[in-house]
């Protein structure tokens, strides 16, 4: 149907203004292609939310030829090197995991990468991302937009309205739907997504409260909270002054109305001690999923980020998978439209990310299980942590004083109370339990320490990797083996050359492919192989590192590697 409303033409229309639509808009930016970016929300996410960015996060920042040592300021509490399960902060804890690993990998993570894991609150990190993303002339980016349909079926034509609920149109040649684990787009589309949506509930408390003297652990990122009264985690964003508190909530026992202000100042006196200044700056409900959509493209139309995948926040790999969509798919868009590569090289997108999404989601869910090792060795049965929840639901409790509930409460979560002050105990039997309780610590380590998870991910299928990518080997999710094979990311490797130390992974640029040779190499991949994008030789005879480089890249004289602007190796000889 004809439609009077003012109408922009764009090549790219990203919907959403989270990590995933921000550095989507760095990116096409970065190779000069035209979009605009529309968010619902009036601003950056308003709490923390996610906090871990991981190495290879880190190495796309870097391949869009942003400074992450800026990045690296945002992180609050750069002093943090530890998780620890105690009844509450105020308590030394009953074990402890450094996260980085042991020395062995510590050394791995140093070698694999010249970037890191890092943590910065979500807020902060997507605040950043703005600001790169403002700065550049090919993006328009409008806070207060929002999506709200396909016009007559088409999407390339889509129907938005402004912070004034003005209604405008936009036609697109492709969408990018990184509007959320909601994504209205994805429904509007049918898309559906496989996997439990809802494997646990819980209250988020942002805390504006200073730790720094109360806390017996000072260099712990996380607690695990095991008093019956405040059961849950606690992310320290910034000791001195931001915590989040998440408490799991029972459905159908219990909603967000059951925790109004006194009792979430009661709950946080308990944790933070009652004469501790705190103030709550956000109070929301966020539902742990483990889902992968069933399609991440439907003809022009990409999901990307949280829209494709939700994954438990066990390993922190939900935002940094996002971020690898984007830096899989934005060199290809730049391909089709400049070059005119073939729809195969878009389809390769789904082929390519959605079973490295699945693999991110099965590893998160299965870190999420685990923590009940902890707690079992405790004797503590969280299939019962319901209990309290109920009891308090039951109608018999409205007629009681809420003294005479508080005191019903307590003698139920008893039994529990005297098993966590069993584990204290300076007896031998407390320091047996805690030598129990450490080696199930010990066990989630992989929760923590995933750098295979993070830099070893292979892409095996679709017209972009050679078909020898399928015989590439696996990582597994805690251990790195570098591999220059087809679909593998290149490996780091430091290199010196004209005087100055060099990494392997800045020759590669994200508008182009790149050709490593030793020497004249034979039998070269032509244009066909880089979709027309254009191809910088890089020879590693020319660098004052040449055994290293060969060594690294299994590289001899004659031979060749073909790596594409996202750094997986596409080809070799």
């Amino acid at each position: 149907m004809p439609s009077n409303l003012a109408v922009e033409k764009t090549s790219v229309l990203v919907v959403g203004g989270g990590p995933a639509g921000l550095l989507a808009s760095i990116l096409l930016s970065r190779l000069d292609i035209d979009h605009i970016l529309i968010e619902r929300r009036s601003g950056v996410q308003p709490a923390p939310a996610a906090h871990v960015i991981n190495t290879r996060t880190m190495e796309i920042l870097r391949s869009a030829d942003i400074d992450t040592k800026k990045f690296y300021a945002f992180n609050k509490h750069a002093e943090a090197q530890f998780v620890s399960w105690v009844k509450n902060p105020r308590c030394k804890a009953l074990g402890k995991l450094s996260f980085a690993g042991d020395a062995a990998h510590i050394t791995q993570r140093l070698a694999a990468s010249p970037e890191h894991t890092t943590n910065i609150s979500q807020n902060l990190f997507e605040t950043a991302l703005r600001d790169e993303a403002v700065e550049q002339t090919e993006s328009k980016i409008r806070y207060g937009h929002t999506w709200e349909a396909f016009i007559d079926g088409d999407t390339h034509h889509a129907r938005v309205l402004d912070e004034n609920q003005n209604a405008y149109e936009i036609k697109a040649n492709y969408i990018l739907a990184a509007d959320g684990a909601t994504s209205s787009i994805a429904r509007s589309l049918g898309v559906g997504k496989t996997g439990p949506d809802s494997l646990a509930t819980f209250l988020n408390l942002s805390c504006e409260v200073d730790l720094t003297d109360i806390v017996k652990e000072r260099h712990s990122l996380l607690y695990w909270c095991l008093s019956p009264q405040t059961p849950g985690i606690l992310i320290v964003h910034d000791p001195r002054q931001l915590t989040v508190y998440m408490r799991p909530i029972f459905e159908p026992y219990e909603t967000i109305d059951d925790y109004d202000d006194a009792r979430c100042e009661a709950l946080l006196g308990e944790i933070f001690g009652p004469d501790t200044p705190v103030k709550v700056t956000f109070k929301g409900i966020w539902k742990m999923a483990a889902q992968v959509a069933d399609r991440f493209s439907i003809d022009n139309v990409f999901l990307i980020g949280d829209s494709a995948h939700r994954f438990p926040p066990t390993g922190g790999l939900g935002l940094n998978s996002g971020a690898g969509d984007v830096h899989n798919l934005v060199w290809k868009l730049a391909a089709t439209l400049k070059h005119q590569a073939p729809a195969d090289l878009l389809a390769s997108y789904e082929l390519e990310r959605k079973p490295v999404a699945q693999l991110n989601c099965d590893t998160s869910a299965n870190n999420f299980r685990k923590m009940t090792e902890v707690t079992d060795v405790l004797g503590l049965d969280v299939s019962h942590a319901h209990i309290p929840a109920r009891f308090r639901s039951s109608a018999l409790l409205r007629y009681l004083p809420s003294r005479m509930t508080g005191a019903l409460l307590k003698l139920l979560t008893w039994p529990i109370a005297r098993k966590v002050e069993a584990a204290y105990a300076e007896t031998a039997d407390g320091q047996t339990i805690r030598a129990r309780v450490q080696v199930a610590i010990d066990n989630q380590i992989e929760h923590f320490d995933m750098l295979g998870a993070e830099l070893g991910y292979v892409y095996r299928d679709g017209c972009a990797v050679d078909p020898e990518a399928r015989k590439t080997r696996n990582n597994t999710v805690r251990d790195y083996t570098p591999d220059a094979s087809a679909g593998a990311r290149l490996p780091h490797v430091a290199f010196g050359k004209d005087g100055d130390t060099m990494t392997t992974l800045d020759v590669i640029s994200y508008d182009r492919y790149t050709l490593f040779t030793n020497g004249p190499a034979i039998d070269i991949p032509d244009t066909l192989t880089t979709f027309g994008l254009p191809c910088h030789s890089f020879d590693i005879q020319k660098t004052d590192s040449v055994e290293a480089l060969v060594k690294s890249l299994n590289l001899p004289a004659g031979c060749w590697i073909l790596v594409r602007p996202d750094g997986h190796v596409a080809a070799r000889s």
